[in-house]
């Protein structure tokens, strides 16, 4: 997890909300990518959205959860052959 979180350069996480996402994100991809069982899945982002919910709830994250959730996607953008951006797709 905290790799992906230290992928991520100050271009991309210009407000705070986009490091709780972020932190999301990977969290849903190490943790939640591993469980195989549909159950499993959905106790793991009850667990998530009420823990965003409760830890940061300054910041508006519903829609990123529940039945018709939006997708929170993080990538690599590539700009050059140096130039590497994380961030939401």
């Amino acid at each position: 997890m905290f790799q992906g979180l230290l992928t991520a350069k100050i271009e991309a996480i210009k407000q705070p909300d986009n490091f709780v996402k972020l932190w999301v994100h990977e969290a849903e991809r190490i943790y939640g990518d591993r469980l195989v069982d549909a159950g499993n899945l959905a106790t793991y982002k009850a667990l998530s959205a009420e823990l965003v919910s409760k830890s940061f709830s300054k910041f508006n994250l519903k829609k990123y959860f529940g039945p018709n959730a939006e997708p929170l996607i993080f990538a690599q953008f590539v700009g050059g052959l140096d130039d590497k951006l994380y961030d939401q797709f």
